[in-house]
C-alpha cells in the first residue's frame, strides 16, 4: 500500500507510479503544446513562455507526488554502519 507523506522523499515512488509518470509525462507535455498552439495567439514569444510556464509546472507537480509517495520497500539494501 503506497503512503503519501513527507517523510517518504528518501524512499524511490512505487512502480506502478514510476511507470504512470512516464506515461502522463509522454502524453500531457504534447498535449499541453498542442492546445496552446491551437489557441491562436499571434505573440509567439508569449506562447512560448506560456507553454514552458504550463509544462515545466506540470511536470513539477507530478514529480512532486512521486516524491511524496512510497510504498515502504527499499529497493537497494541500505550499508551498514557497522562495516568497514
Amino acid at each position: 500500500m503506497a503512503t503519501f507523506s513527507s517523510k517518504n522523499f528518501s524512499k524511490p515512488a512505487p512502480k506502478w507510479w514510476r511507470k504512470l509518470e512516464d506515461g502522463l509525462l509522454m502524453i500531457l507535455i504534447p498535449a499541453v503544446v498542442a492546445v496552446v498552439m491551437g489557441w491562436g495567439f499571434s505573440d509567439e514569444a508569449f506562447v512560448n513562455k506560456l507553454t514552458l510556464l504550463i509544462n515545466t509546472g506540470l511536470v513539477a507537480l507530478i514529480k512532486f507526488v512521486g516524491k511524496m509517495l512510497a510504498n515502504g520497500e527499499e529497493y537497494t539494501p541500505k550499508p551498514d554502519e557497522h562495516e568497514n
